[in-house]
């Protein structure tokens, strides 16, 4: 009698741990998306983060450079957009297209700057820009809105900009799955109570994973940038405050999970 009692008991032990194994899985593989999605929603996908790393490159200094070499060729002066300009409309152009707008920029302010320095060349010869015809400083007002364009609003800005907010809209979409299928996958393990043991492992693995995939990402991120001219002049300090978020939100989880981990070896101890 007590040989099938035991029996039984090991069968059910047997059962309950292939279950476990299973559901420690499938929260891991969960778990691993649901950290990568954070990752890039708080990254590539964030306006902040992308023009705060974009106001750190050279990307500002190489438009200053293209722009004011384009407008000296029409005798304009050589200084009309600044490093301070060319800041201000890279994050307006950034936060237009996170929000997926069409880039439209306020060149009011650069136009008004063009008037001053012309002015300031002009007044030698006791002439100043309101007494030109109307025709000459809407010339002027052109040329400095196409060699802005070329730089800013290019056709490959847009073709990026529209591959951005697809796979933008794609990770939120993954990132609210994950959470729902996270959320559903703990209230099971609290019902079947194993929810810290198996949380305690979900945490270790999928934050050694992520590290990983960080590893990776990085990795290709660096030589994309390299082989690519359009993308060199981003600083690959970007890539390293990537890395860096991504590091520190798994190494946190890693931390929780051992913590878990080893208080519920205590208290069965």
């Amino acid at each position: 009698m007590e040989s099938r009692q035991v029996k039984f008991k090991s069968k059910v032990q047997l059962s309950n741990q292939k279950h476990h194994r299973s559901f420690n899985l499938i929260g891991i593989i969960v778990a691993t998306v649901f950290l990568m999605a954070l990752i890039f929603n708080g990254t590539i996908f964030n306006q902040n983060f992308v023009a705060r790393e974009i106001s750190k490159s050279s990307i500002s200094t190489t438009i200053v450079t293209n722009v004011n070499q384009e407008l000296s060729q029409y005798g304009l002066p050589d200084n009309i957009m600044t490093k301070k300009e060319a800041n201000r409309l890279v994050k307006t152009s950034v936060k237009q297209v996170y929000a997926g707008n069409e880039i439209k920029l306020n060149l009011n302010p650069v136009f008004t700057r063009a008037e001053k320095l012309i002015d300031q060349d002009l007044s030698g010869l006791g002439v100043s820009t309101s007494q030109l015809p109307t025709a000459i400083t809407s010339t002027v007002k052109t040329k400095i809105n196409e060699a802005i364009t070329q730089q800013i609003n290019t056709a490959r800005v847009k073709e990026i900009s529209s591959k951005l907010l697809m796979a933008k809209k794609t990770t939120t979409m993954v990132l609210v799955l994950s959470t729902i299928i996270l959320i559903l996958l703990l209230i099971w393990a609290l019902m079947r109570h194993h929810l810290i043991a198996s949380l305690s492992w979900i945490l270790i693995i999928s934050s050694l994973l992520a590290l990983a995939l960080i590893k990776a990402m990085m990795v290709f991120l660096n030589s994309l940038v390299e082989s690519s001219s359009y993308l060199s002049t981003l600083s690959s300090q970007a890539i390293q405050d990537l890395g860096h978020f991504g590091n520190g939100l798994a190494l946190t989880l890693l931390i929780v999970g051992a913590i878990l981990l080893g208080l519920r070896r205590v208290f069965r101890g």
